[in-house]
């Protein structure tokens, strides 16, 4: 398994680039709503809290060779265990897996 963390400022370009790819497929998260859309207005206005902050944005990327094809509830556990571990369990995340590699 191999861990990757990017830091952003755009919520919309993120959402983007994870949910509406043709091949993601969304695993799980804590925001209301079931479109990019709905995930970006949520996100963003967190970003009120705290104008200070200049990277909001965190995306965490986990690859796996291709022998390991974890399923749904393997990635769910992943996901959370990952998020305590790094102290994100109280912040807003949506996670999303795609297929249009081998890894």
């Amino acid at each position: 398994m191999i861990g990757k963390i990017k830091k952003g400022k755009s919520f919309a370009g993120l959402t983007k680039y994870v949910l509406e790819k043709e091949e993601a497929s969304l695993i799980c998260t804590n925001l209301a709503g079931d479109t990019p859309q709905y995930f970006y207005q949520q996100l963003s206005a967190t970003k009120q809290l705290n104008p200070r902050v200049r990277s909001p944005v965190s995306h965490i990327s986990i690859s796996f060779p291709p022998s390991e094809k974890p399923d749904k509830k393997q990635l769910q556990e992943i996901v959370e265990g990952t998020l305590t571990g790094m102290g994100f369990e109280k912040n807003l995340y949506f996670a999303a897996s795609h297929s249009d590699r081998n890894h």
